[in-house]
């Protein structure tokens, strides 16, 4: 594996973790371990639509960058979440 591959692949696990963090602060759900990339973020964890403006705000702030509602349409699951992350930190949307 190369070395940038490396980078990016402890970066995406980094910002997983760090979404976790937040996720169970935010929702408190009962078994945050069993959450994983593949895990849905309506269907799995009930998320509705306050708990997405709330998610939104304190990923914001956690990761110092902006999403908005079009971006925030595309996503479904954690993984889509972290990629959503990562983008907007490399496109410099940030504060």
């Amino acid at each position: 594996m190369s070395s940038l591959k490396q980078n990016q692949t402890l970066l995406k696990e980094e910002v997983f973790e760090n979404l976790r963090t937040l996720l169970r602060n935010i929702l408190n759900p009962e078994d945050m371990e069993s959450l994983t990339l593949d895990t849905r973020l309506q269907e799995d964890l009930g998320i509705k639509s306050l708990d997405t403006v709330e998610m939104i705000i304190v990923i914001e702030k956690a990761f110092s960058i902006r999403l908005d509602s079009v971006d925030f349409t595309k996503v479904s699951t954690v993984e889509d979440l972290v990629n959503l992350i990562l983008d907007q930190s490399r496109n410099g949307r940030g504060d």
